[in-house]
């Protein structure tokens, strides 16, 4: 499953290394996050939250879990999670971090289009293979079921990806942004 997930680039590590102290970088950090679970199990109260943090997550210790906050009409939604480690070399903070952009409802979700479209193939064969008046399915349904299978599967897929370059280059920038 992690390599189908790296392959598809739904998960990723990166390391971003930067000029600051530890705990002055963990200041900054809860500054611009709320504390709170990174599960995106009913996040639609979130979007009416007053609060200007970026980020929801925790910190302990020498590591952290966030996400972006999802804010209204905010259509950069993906809902990728970050999980980092922090350790002080020098002058220098190493943040190795892993972002997954992999829900655990995909796998529902993908069960569920696969079992639909098992069930209303099965009943289109099944269908056309008792009809003997020659009318048949038309040429074009066929391709046009095709492509929308496709897409419900890849659908997901892209706006996963898509959330997961996004919060990687958020926090390169918002990190970088911390030594200022």
């Amino acid at each position: 499953m992690e390599k189908l997930l790296r392959k598809l680039k739904l998960k990723d590590d990166f390391r971003i290394t930067i000029p600051i102290m530890k705990s002055d970088f963990v200041n900054k950090l809860r500054r611009n996050m709320d504390e709170g679970s990174t599960s995106s199990f009913f996040p639609i109260t979130e979007v009416f939250s007053s609060s200007k943090k970026n980020y929801i997550g925790s910190i302990s210790g020498n590591e952290f879990e966030l996400r972006k906050r999802l804010r209204f009409f905010d259509t950069n939604k993906g809902g990728a999670i970050a999980k980092g480690s922090m350790s002080q070399e020098g002058e220098n903070l190493n943040i190795d971090i892993c972002v997954n952009g992999f829900k655990n409802f995909f796998i529902f979700y993908f069960i569920l289009i696969t079992l639909f479209y098992v069930f209303f193939f099965g009943t289109m064969m099944l269908g056309l293979s008792q009809e003997s008046d020659g009318l048949g399915l038309p040429v074009f349904v066929v391709p046009f079921l095709l492509l929308h299978g496709a897409m419900m599967y890849g659908v997901p897929i892209f706006i996963a990806r898509r959330g997961v370059k996004n919060i990687k280059n958020d926090l390169e920038k918002d990190f970088f942004y911390f030594t200022k």
